[in-house]
């Protein structure tokens, strides 16, 4: 069902390079057996978005002060694992120095690389500069090596 009806809509916005994709606190069984909502699932992010739509550009979140997503944990395990399945923007999470904290924490025990964060970083830069938000210096500063 989901190649029939909901697919079509994300490739055709992958195709058009769309500049934002936002994943939602919203469950897809058939999809991700583990009933975890897009955004903390791997599988719905990081397979199907990124692999197998080959999106490269800025994932966001829904908001993460909604219910839907604030039952699945604390800020802090919940932005960790958005990262870790894909996500780049996270949008309004309830307690943001928590979030930091966490993510901060999940970089230092190696949880999360810091190569994942350069990756958001440079995606949400290269939008801003396709958009003239942004100027580039000549090299940006890395979290890694």
């Amino acid at each position: 069902m989901w190649r029939r009806t909901d697919r079509p809509p994300f490739a055709g916005a992958v195709a058009t390079q769309v500049d934002i994709i936002m994943v939602g606190h919203l469950a897809l069984p058939a999809l991700d057996p583990s009933g975890r909502p897009a955004t903390i699932s791997p599988r719905l992010t990081r397979e199907l978005i990124r692999k197998d739509l080959g999106y490269d550009g800025v994932v966001i979140t829904d908001a993460l002060n909604m219910g839907g997503i604030t039952s699945w944990g604390s800020s802090r395990a919940i932005a960790v694992r958005a990262v870790q399945s894909g996500v780049d923007l996270l949008l309004m999470p309830p307690q943001p120095r928590e979030v930091v904290r966490g993510l901060v924490s999940a970089v230092r025990d190696g949880r999360i690389a810091a190569s994942r964060l350069d990756a958001s970083v440079e995606r949400v830069l290269r939008l801003k500069q396709r958009l003239g938000l942004y100027l580039p210096p000549k090299s940006l500063a890395r979290c890694s090596g």
